[in-house]
């Protein structure tokens, strides 16, 4: 019985994310709307901020399949709580660089951040 043939297989550079953090917006959205002190949150907000770094510095293995997978799950989340969108009131400015122009794109809306991590997601 003769194996199945080999497939050949794409291999494509993920794209690079440019440096942002959440905290600073995040922060001025739980003061003005919740009316909460936003240092109970810096736990939480520290936390995010270092899965995004290890999101965007990604392993191509099943590590790092679960992590893009949990930092897209953290940012549903938080765009359910946080609007994030573009105008609106915690939006902050997102780069990525595109891998075939070499062009560094900005959105200010969460859902470019989410497009990003489910296109790396998908060449892993």
């Amino acid at each position: 019985m003769e194996a199945v043939p080999r497939m050949p297989m794409i291999w494509l550079d993920l794209k690079e994310a440019g440096d942002f953090q959440f905290s600073p917006s995040v922060r001025q959205f739980i003061l003005k709307n919740y009316g909460e002190n936003p240092d109970n949150y810096n736990e939480q907000m520290k936390k995010l901020e270092t899965l995004r770094q290890s999101a965007v510095n990604v392993t191509r293995d099943f590590e790092g399949c679960s992590t893009l997978r949990k930092y897209f799950g953290q940012l549903h989340y938080l765009q359910s709580r946080v609007p994030m969108g573009t105008g609106q009131e915690a939006a902050v400015p997102i780069s990525w660089t595109e891998i075939f122009s070499g062009k560094t794109v900005t959105h200010d809306d969460i859902s470019y951040e989410q497009a990003c991590i489910l296109y790396n997601l998908d060449y892993l």
